[in-house]
């Protein structure tokens, strides 16, 4: 980091945050450092691929086997990366529910959600 001036001390080193689900002073500077850094349309990707990920925790935990109203090519193409085999056609109908309950089965939900980033390009 650049030299800053004795005037406004020492920067401010970002720690941890908690997973709590409050939204607190922290949360809201790290926010305010990843808009900086990053830009907000980054920001925008990971809050939205954090949603997602959200979902999938919440559907694996459940046992829920309706996918997520995303991109549903997208969301097929992520599929096929665990070994599905699926056609990509945009269409959300019982293959694609049947997939993606098998991969919440088979894979953590976190996987789902990074390989769901990476076929979207935001990792």
């Amino acid at each position: 980091m650049p030299e800053r001036s004795a005037v406004y001390g020492p920067y401010t080193k970002l720690g941890g945050i908690a997973e709590d689900g409050q939204y607190g002073p922290q949360t809201d500077f790290a926010l305010k450092h990843a808009t900086a850094q990053l830009g907000p349309d980054k920001v925008a990707e990971g809050l939205a691929l954090g949603r997602f990920n959200t979902f999938t925790r919440d559907a694996q935990s459940r046992g829920d086997t309706a996918p997520p109203k995303v991109e549903a090519g997208t969301l097929q193409a992520t599929l096929n990366g665990f070994g599905q085999n699926l056609k990509q056609d945009d269409w959300i109908g019982p293959k694609t529910t049947q997939a993606f309950a098998q991969a919440l089965r088979q894979e953590d939900a976190d996987q789902v959600t990074q390989a769901l980033g990476r076929t979207l390009g935001w990792l």
